[in-house]
């Protein structure tokens, strides 16, 4: 999701403690604990919107016994037609603001609505005055014509005694929609008062819940100002949710001796794999505002403490380093530690193609690997076969598919296609892998029209292999070339498309825009275009992010010459196909790359023509390189 400056022309920002052309008294009130309640993890707690029931409160210490009475990360969802929406509220404390945070964040409410490309929008936000009886009004510019999906964010920094709902006479507040079944998990996050809002302007604006906003998932905000200690027996009390995913960011509450740090997170750790054997548990770093000094000893004390786990055997623990979190402006925070609304949203960012990524893959099984497919014009060009030597050698991936598509010129489509097949039996042959990945030839021609399938042999298996991927589980489908193949799958069997996620080299990046202008899309334009419009999840690398993507012979020959196997058959392969060329793009290994390490590529999710699509934006292309040499290092 893009994290946008500018607010749709369908909503506005309008909030005053005057209610305009309804009185208080002439409103239909209703109390918040009648709608639905996200992002609090216990349903029975003293107060109406407490973060912890009292049997857990003895379970942390006392300073963060205090704060879990601040309602950070507890929002109100609910439906209206009405023009307008009020809110009253009382507050727990008189303190309103800190000195380094405004009471609109520590104290205030932030309003956001659903618009019709499925992405939440601010609104407008309720400003405090006084501890007991607020009173504030929003109003939406399109004078409520229809029934809209409301977030409403409680405070981050104060405590919520009482809060209303007002809607003139004659509209409707109501309950919403259940989530659907595959969203209404929540993300767990627990750590310290950067974790809690600090120093967020507003409720919405705290990271956790911007990442909750962005993969469109309830998020339950468990961070405690200087408390996030992983102090026993806090993982009884995290065991007690159920989370699609554990993200723990403590490390700036973590000034402890390596040894008290290993102990701490190992007995975190054991205790949530107790009740929760398969949950991924994802680590993250200690952000900081200068560059040089990352990673940070706090960072490397966790990292030691969670590889130490992952040798014993502990499965699904994800390290995150804090080096790129908020940037290396220094403009991410208001103190050079606490995040301002900069520094919060970059984290979130961040982290979105991370966690998402995670909550994409099976958790039926710690050990379980994504169903992989490529399809792929191997004898299109020198990098295709670099690309797919990279993904068959990866431990993380189970390569179920390996299909051959073709292109015009030099050759007919069809002589090209034969090619590429041929390339995908000697590669698969010399890694001794014929048997196990399917090698269906693709599509002999494009796309005649933007209605009719070309049918092929892997057309078809890409939609057996979707079919009997898991449930809950999602084929990754990688296309290196034109897309007929994929596009064509997806036609003649639309059922499959809740099954994929493609991955795909091409279009062009312009104004917030994928262009099918480039040589991946130009094979098959229509293709390119089902794609844009059909729905399946998609993942883009296009050409104007990786441009600079070169890599020179030497350096192949430095690391592949000499050695037997699919590195001589790549370094043969480059000194046929272009024998007097000293550097090559070779962008289709990019893509691989960004999937198995997301930290060296930025991710954004746009909406184009109501279809939400996830682009890649920038890439590490060092950091690429780097990880490609060590990948194929032995193999």
């Amino acid at each position: 999701m893009i994290v946008d400056t500018k607010v749709f022309s369908s909503l506005v920002i309008l909030c005053a403690v005057s209610l305009g052309h309804a009185a208080a008294s002439e409103l239909q009130w209703k109390d918040a604990t009648s709608l639905e309640i996200e992002g609090k993890g216990w349903a029975k707690t003293a107060g109406p919107f407490d973060r912890l029931p009292d049997s857990a409160k003895l379970k942390v210490n006392e300073v963060a016994r205090a704060q879990s009475t601040d309602s950070a990360g507890i929002g109100i969802r609910f439906v209206t037609d009405a023009p307008s929406v009020s809110v009253r509220w009382s507050l727990r404390k008189g303190g309103l603001a800190m000195p380094h945070m405004p009471a609109t964040g520590c104290s205030g409410l932030d309003l956001y609505a659903r618009v019709a490309s499925g992405e939440w929008r601010f609104v407008g936000n309720c400003r405090p005055d006084k501890q007991e009886g607020n009173l504030s009004t929003i109003e939406f510019a399109d004078g409520g014509k229809a029934k809209r999906e409301c977030l409403l964010y409680l405070p981050l920094y104060n405590g919520t005694t009482s809060l209303e709902i007002g809607v003139p006479p004659g509209s409707h507040l109501d309950k919403p929609p259940a989530r659907p079944e595959a969203l209404r998990k929540p993300i767990v996050v627990y750590g310290t008062s950067i974790t809690q809002g600090g120093c967020a302007s507003r409720p919405g604006m705290v990271w956790t819940s911007i990442l909750g906003r962005m993969l469109d998932r309830p998020v339950i905000n468990l961070g405690f100002s200087a408390s996030g200690d992983m102090a026993a027996p806090v993982g009884e009390v995290l065991a007690e949710l159920d989370p699609a995913v554990y993200l723990i960011d403590c490390a700036w509450n973590m000034g402890a001796p390596q040894d008290v740090y290993f102990d701490r997170t190992t007995q975190l750790v054991q205790t949530l794999r107790k009740t929760h054997p398969v949950t991924p548990i994802l680590f993250i770093g200690q952000s900081l505002i200068r560059p040089e000094a990352h990673p940070t000893d706090l960072t490397q004390r966790q990292e030691v403490a969670v590889q130490r786990l992952q040798k014993e055997g502990v499965e699904g623990l994800i390290m995150i380093g804090g080096t790129d979190l908020i940037g290396d402006d220094g403009e991410g925070t208001v103190d050079g530690v606490h995040y301002n609304d900069i520094g919060m949203q970059r984290q979130a960012q961040y982290l979105f193609p991370i966690v998402s990524k995670v909550l994409s893959e099976p958790t039926t099984s710690a050990s379980a690997k994504p169903r992989v497919y490529i399809d792929t014009d191997m004898a299109a060009e020198v990098d295709d076969p670099y690309a797919v030597f990279r993904a068959l050698v990866a431990p993380e991936l189970n390569v179920v598919g390996l299909s051959a598509m073709g292109w015009d010129g030099p050759h007919d489509f069809v002589t090209n296609t034969h090619a590429s097949q041929k390339m995908n039996e000697e590669v698969l042959a010399i890694l001794k892998l014929s048997d196990r990945v399917s090698h269906p030839i693709g599509s002999l021609h494009a796309m005649k029209d933007a209605t009719t399938p070309v049918e092929s042999p892997a057309a078809r298996d890409i939609i057996a292999k979707a079919k009997e991927t898991p449930a809950g589980q999602k084929l990754h489908l990688f296309t290196l070339g034109a897309y007929t193949t994929v596009a064509s799958a997806l036609m003649i069997d639309p059922s499959i498309k809740d099954k994929l996620a493609v991955y795909v080299m091409g279009y062009l990046y312009k104004d917030g825009r994928l262009i099918p202008d480039e040589s991946n899309t130009r094979g098959d334009l229509h293709a390119a275009g089902h794609l844009l419009k059909c729905g399946v999840e998609l993942h883009v690398m296009p050409n104007t992010t990786l441009r600079k993507f070169q890599w020179s012979k030497a350096e192949m020959d430095s690391h592949f010459k000499g050695r037997p196997g699919v590195p001589d058959y790549l370094i043969k392969r480059w000194e046929s196909y272009a024998p007097n060329d000293a550097q090559r793009t070779v962008w289709d290994i990019a893509v691989f790359e960004a999937y198995l390490r997301p930290k060296l590529a930025t991710q954004t999710q746009i909406v184009q023509d109501g279809v939400k699509i996830h682009v890649w934006t920038a890439a590490d292309i060092p950091g690429m390189k780097a990880d490609y040499w060590a990948a194929t290092k032995s193999e």
